[in-house]
């Protein structure tokens, strides 16, 4: 796994971290500063992340994580699935660093964590309970939970393992194929549909294509039906 030593090297972790992100993608982006703290904070520990289906490739190419986790967010009369998730938080972690701070992830903390476990978060019942957010920024919000959970102040993240994910299926309609996919920019002008006030201008997704066409880069955007506003105005 990544983040790991040379085999005849190799320890248990001292440190085993979790961390809690089921979405959106935006945020997942987002977060990368605050991963890179935690992986910078801890070097030798397994830090694993919890995340639903469709981020489960995404995070598993970052160079981050130990493990990936899926949480299919089943309802909480769900009795399986919720063992299931008790079942995990119960697995020795050193500290859980809720990411997402949501009302899901504190009835894991109030419900099926255990009762001595270091939690990082917004939860009533953390641990370390992170301060009133409001009016901070997605990514200060991120990085301050990682900071407080022990990661490192300032650690820029490395995005070269970007270029090596791999896109199956997603630009097959668009006869890009070869070599020209090394050289292609796809940018997604999306946004959560209850928050349009998210989502980039559109000016500035244009400047970005223009920049990339220059270059002598293809273009390709990429959305849901309720991006396809956002998209041709791109």
């Amino acid at each position: 796994p990544k983040g790991q030593m040379p085999k005849g090297l190799q320890t248990v972790p001292s440190q085993r971290l979790l961390v809690i992100k089921h979405g959106a993608l935006g945020d997942i982006i987002q977060g990368m500063d605050a991963y890179a703290s935690l992986r910078a904070g801890y070097p030798q520990a397994h830090i694993a992340v919890l995340t639903t289906p469709p981020f489960a490739g995404l995070f598993a190419a970052m160079p981050w994580f130990d493990e990936v986790v899926i949480d299919h967010r089943a309802a909480v009369g769900n009795l399986r699935q919720m063992f299931r998730i008790r079942t995990l938080l119960h697995r020795g972690w050193s500290q859980v660093v809720d990411l997402q701070c949501s009302n899901r992830t504190q009835t894991y903390q109030r419900f099926l964590a255990p009762h001595d476990l270091r939690w990082v978060g917004t939860a009533p019942g953390a641990s370390d309970r992170l301060p009133d957010l409001s009016g901070v920024n997605n990514v200060r919000r991120m990085t301050m939970a990682a900071e407080t959970a022990g990661g490192v102040a300032g650690a820029i993240p490395d995005l070269d393992w970007l270029a090596e994910v791999k896109l199956p299926g997603l630009l097959a309609s668009t006869g890009i194929e070869g070599p020209r996919l090394a050289r292609t920019l796809v940018l997604v002008p999306g946004c959560s549909p209850a928050k349009p006030s998210k989502r980039w201008p559109a000016a500035c997704f244009a400047a970005l294509a223009n920049l990339a066409m220059a270059q002598g880069r293809d273009v390709v955007i990429v959305g849901t039906v309720a991006d396809r506003g956002a998209g041709d105005a791109v």
